[in-house]
């Protein structure tokens, strides 16, 4: 029986993690192969340890909400259980940053009548309940909240939620495309109150069981890179880096992978994990309206900016916060690290921050300097936390068109982009966050179904 050949294209978390779940299910029967561009896998998923700091410059943590089997079964599965940390527990404390100072983000139903953030609550729930379904144009996450609660609210709360979630613009991202489940309540039961309390169909979010983890966040005592260092040493005989990919060539039994240094292999499958702007410059060659398509998807750049200190600077603990954009800050926000996972400190007083700068509200994000970066952060920190000392150790890097937008007209997009794909050849599936959702568990559970269906 002839072996398929199945390349992964792009080494990133979906990526390593479709790779991974194919050699599990069928390793003799497939041959796999891995093409990353750069000299390093992971993608937007890196740990840096600097003058003894440990810095993330993307994704943190895990939520155990929504997580699913295929994020459990790739931990255990990689036997990285006993490095499992749980998120301390005053990070349960979330803020917002508004009117010049931190406001704390009810995390339980009592508080919410005492909170500054939901004044005004009983008005609004009442306006939600009575509120009937829209049955209208596709609306933005402004135009829903804001209809369904109140516009104040939606600019107070939701809008610094969606920065910390998609970098995005809430007058621009679709409510369906970006929280279906929401969508689904209020056309079910015209209103979301009376969903979350009648809905008799609704099944919470299943959590797969993980041994040790005691919070809603876990990651791990190493950082997040403890995942891509455990599947790239796991899937070394199958990674192939530092290969840059020239075109695609889509035909209906196979693809053409042409490399920059004039090699081409064949594929019987084709996965391709990288984003979608991307895989747009591979195909404009040979197929140009599906890469005009793929190219129309927009995605927000963010500057990271981490920060280290070898004493306590924090006044309080907490996860961090978060800023509303009418606030007219450059700064998305700023999260505790060291508050979260103290486990990663080198020493028990050292303070580790993240500050992200940028989002889709600063696209010139992009043009800035490292130094204009870094003078931003130390200003907002100075102004938002009172935080005047000096930082032993600053780091920075920039997160090009890291985060897709799921704009209204995403579903369309997505339709479209399917359809092609599928009239053209059988041989292409497109996975990652442009595709599939932008969380980790997103990614990992769609690079398991894939390859268990391939």
């Amino acid at each position: 029986m002839k072996v398929k050949h199945v390349v992964v294209l792009g080494g990133g978390i979906s990526g390593l993690t479709a790779a991974w779940f194919l050699k599990k299910k069928s390793d003799s029967q497939i041959k796999i192969t891995v093409l990353e561009e750069g000299s390093k896998c992971g993608g937007w998923m890196q740990t840096i340890q600097e003058q003894g700091f440990l810095f993330e410059k993307g994704p943190r943590s895990f939520r155990t909400q929504s997580l699913g089997e295929a994020t459990a079964r790739l931990i255990s599965e990689l036997g990285l259980k006993e490095q499992i940390i749980s998120a301390d527990s005053g990070a349960s404390s979330r803020f917002i940053y508004r009117e010049e100072k931190l406001q704390v983000l009810p995390d339980q139903l009592w508080k919410i009548p005492f909170s500054p953030l939901t004044k005004g609550w009983l008005k609004v729930f009442w306006n939600e309940w009575r509120q009937k379904k829209y049955s209208g144009k596709e609306e933005t996450i402004y135009e829903f909240f804001g209809r369904r609660l109140s516009p104040e609210w939606a600019e107070r709360l939701v809008d610094p939620v969606i920065s910390g979630i998609f970098a995005g613009d809430i007058r621009r991202l679709s409510l369906r495309s970006c929280f279906s489940s929401l969508y689904a309540l209020e056309q079910e039961h015209g209103s979301l109150l009376k969903g979350f309390l009648f809905n008799k169909n609704y099944k919470p979010p299943k959590d797969a069981r993980l041994d040790g983890v005691t919070s809603s966040l876990f990651s791990f005592r190493g950082g997040m890179k403890t995942l891509i260092e455990a599947l790239v040493h796991n899937l070394q005989n199958h990674l192939v880096l530092n290969t840059s990919v020239d075109q695609l060539v889509l035909n209906s039994d196979c693809i053409q992978i042409k490399m920059a240094t004039g090699v081409e292999i064949e594929a019987d499958h084709l996965i391709s994990a990288i984003p979608s702007y991307r895989l747009a410059t591979l195909l404009k060659d040979n197929h140009p309206f599906l890469a005009a398509d793929l190219d129309k998807l927009n995605y927000a750049s963010v500057m990271v900016v981490n920060l280290g200190y070898w004493q306590s600077v924090l006044k309080q603990k907490g996860f961090g916060y978060l800023i509303p954009s009418k606030e007219d800050e450059r700064v998305l926000g700023c999260i505790w690290d060291s508050s979260v996972f103290p486990q990663q400190n080198s020493i028990p007083e050292a303070t580790r921050l993240t500050l992200m700068l940028g989002g889709a509200h600063h696209p010139d994000v992009t043009e800035w300097s490292q130094e204009k970066g870094i003078a931003i952060a130390l200003v907002a920190i100075e102004r938002q936390l009172g935080l005047y000392n000096i930082p032993d150790c600053i780091s920075v890097s920039m997160a090009k068109q890291a985060i897709p937008q799921y704009e209204v007209g995403y579903i369309e997009w997505l339709t479209r982009v399917q359809d092609q794909i599928s009239f053209i050849t059988k041989g292409l599936t497109c996975i990652g966050p442009a595709f599939n959702g932008v969380s980790i568990n997103d990614c990992i559970q769609r690079a398991f179904e894939v390859t268990q269906n391939l």
